[in-house]
């Protein structure tokens, strides 16, 4: 009697774990390569309008300030001259009025680059058929003595589908907000001192749309190289138990993308790190711009 009431509840719960998987799947199909550009909204242009207008009248707050600043050099421990903070105050308000041009190119290159690992040796891939297929093959191709390990790694399948999902509506969120707030952010490199609230506004921005990038590649390249139907993992490893390995597997990949936003927050939290490899990169980039600039 027991066993048969824990087999009806595992068919009754695999049936319901294809069912989510289903769902799941088909929204997962149309984010895995879609960055959100949020500047095709109407509304997130309406906002950024507004909010363009506010730091357009205010702006002139920060050339008082500047000027201030530049009349106090070197009476109280102002080091700001006019020549360094000229540049800044009109690159600050240029960057404020062509931010929401700037946001919608940065998602468009973001965009194309998805589109050229698509089409590229990882053109092939279809994630959506091969997770499919390795959850069919857990719930219903495995002995009795492993349906119960099974249908809980498909569980995990299934949640792990699930935040990757929520996590991609979280990035709309995050860049509708960036995208509408750009003029306040980009304006603040006009003072040395507000500079470092339009690095933090760079970073996230840069992070928030790398998670889309880094998320796609490890699921492309992992299930790419690990889980095409002609080579499985377990046949090139060459080690028994192969529905089980290619579960643990694609629940390795999973878990892997779910983690890119947290190493991606610690980028942009802690400014790209402060190791002495990051710092000699940012100085030769700094200077290689710099040069270019300079030839103009």
């Amino acid at each position: 009697m027991i066993d048969w009431m824990m087999n009806q509840f595992i068919d009754w719960f695999s049936s319901a774990l294809s069912g989510c998987l289903d769902v799941l799947l088909s929204v997962m199909g149309g984010t895995t390569l879609l960055v959100p550009n949020v500047t095709i909204i109407a509304q997130a242009h309406e906002i950024w309008a507004h909010t363009l207008g506010i730091v357009n009248i205010a702006y002139v707050l920060v050339l008082v300030a500047g000027a201030a600043i530049a009349l106090s050099y070197e009476t109280i421990q102002i080091r700001y001259t006019v020549k360094d903070l000229a540049p800044r105050v009109v690159f600050g308000i240029v960057a404020a009025n062509l931010s929401f041009d700037w946001c919608n190119r940065i998602f468009v290159l973001a965009q194309q680059l998805l589109n050229a690992l698509a089409d590229g040796p990882l053109g092939g891939v279809d994630t959506d058929a091969a997770i499919r297929a390795q959850v069919d093959a857990a719930l219903y191709d495995q002995p009795a003595s492993a349906v119960l390990l099974m249908v809980i790694i498909a569980a995990l399948v299934v949640f792990l589908l699930a935040a990757l999902t929520f996590g991609w509506i979280v990035r709309i969120g995050v860049l509708l907000v960036l995208t509408v707030s750009a003029p306040l952010a980009l304006a603040c490199h006009g003072l040395p001192q507000l500079d470092p609230v339009a690095k933090l506004w760079w970073r996230t921005l840069f992070g928030t749309v790398g998670i889309q990038v880094m998320q796609a590649l490890v699921l492309l390249s992992g299930i790419g190289v690990f889980m095409t139907p002609a080579s499985p993992v377990a046949q090139q490893m060459q080690v028994a138990g192969g529905g089980v390995i290619n579960m643990f597997v694609l629940v390795t990949l999973l878990w892997t993308a779910v983690k890119v936003p947290s190493l991606m927050r610690r980028y942009v939290l802690r400014g790209g790190g402060n190791n002495l490899g990051s710092s000699l990169v940012r100085v030769v980039l700094v200077q290689q711009v710099a040069r270019r600039i300079l030839r103009f």
